[in-house]
């Protein structure tokens, strides 16, 4: 794709957009030099002379003309009719624009009211079919929303049960290798130990401190009968603490003590004075 499509060249039609001419649409002839160029409008059609011009005063179109190097106002008038470039410019938004901005600044006070009255009734009317197609469409929204979350819902719970299967299956594995690695970790230490021992009785007997007839601990422990375990009795404590702000006064009364008075031949008991304890 090239970066420019608008070129300064012979038959380009162009736009003036200053001076006295400004607004104006031209056809270029000739190149004088790098700023300048000689236009031509063609005067029949647009009423703009053939002149020399500043690059900078006009304002190149995509449109162009085929027609040679300094070509005569003839010519010119007829290869713009054929070709009809200058209608086909005012079709195009850029022409409308500029015919609508003519017609704008040629307006009465009243013609703007009216124009301002017919733009609030368009705005309205524009407002009020936005607004019931704006209502329409979250309603569709909202109803594709819904269905969409409960759609995402199921997903979401079969997606849970999935992972929750997933990983209690991961935790038992591993509780599984763990249990094994400490298994086998047991089992190495129970060797080690074994061969130590068998070593240091091997030196003991080697050195004559020890019979060479006696039997390791751990065939004696397995040697030895098993003792019947016996049940521990536990005694109940008696709690001390209740009803220690209260005083229990128990009455000791003994029997009546019965004694023979010298002379009488009558028994008299005597009355013996009751104790009182007090117990914490």
């Amino acid at each position: 794709m090239p970066l420019f499509k608008r070129f300064v060249e012979i038959g380009r039609v162009c736009l003036v957009n200053f001076g006295r001419y400004s607004g104006k649409l031209c056809v270029i002839i000739d190149v004088v030099d790098q700023n300048r160029i000689l236009i031509d409008g063609p005067y029949a059609l647009t009423h703009v002379p053939r002149q020399v011009i500043n690059l900078k005063r006009i304002s190149l179109t995509p449109f162009k003309v085929t027609i040679g190097r300094n070509s005569r106002h003839k010519t010119l008038v007829k290869a713009v009719k054929d070709s009809k470039v200058f209608e086909s410019f005012d079709k195009s938004s850029w022409g409308r624009k500029l015919i609508a901005r003519k017609i704008k600044s040629n307006l009465c006070d009243f013609d703007r009211f009216k124009s301002m009255r017919i733009s609030k009734k368009r705005s309205a009317m524009i407002r009020l079919e936005f607004g019931a197609l704006k209502k329409q469409f979250c309603r569709k929204l909202t109803q594709h929303k819904q269905a969409r979350a409960a759609k995402v819902r199921e997903i979401t719970k079969e997606q849970r049960e999935k992972k929750l299967a997933v990983f209690k299956q991961k935790n038992l594995e591993k509780t599984k290798l763990i249990k094994r690695k400490k298994n086998t970790l047991r089992k190495e230490k129970k060797k080690v130990r074994k061969e130590r021992r068998q070593k240091r009785l091997a030196k003991l007997v080697a050195s004559g401190k020890a019979p060479a007839a006696t039997t390791s601990t751990t065939t004696a422990k397995k040697a030895a009968p098993k003792k019947t375990p016996t049940k521990k009795i536990v005694k109940k404590k008696t709690s001390h603490k209740k009803n220690t702000h209260k005083k229990t006064f128990h009455k000791k009364i003994s029997h009546k003590k019965i004694s023979h008075k010298k002379g009488s031949g009558k028994k008299v008991a005597t009355p013996v004075t009751a104790t009182t304890t007090s117990t914490q």
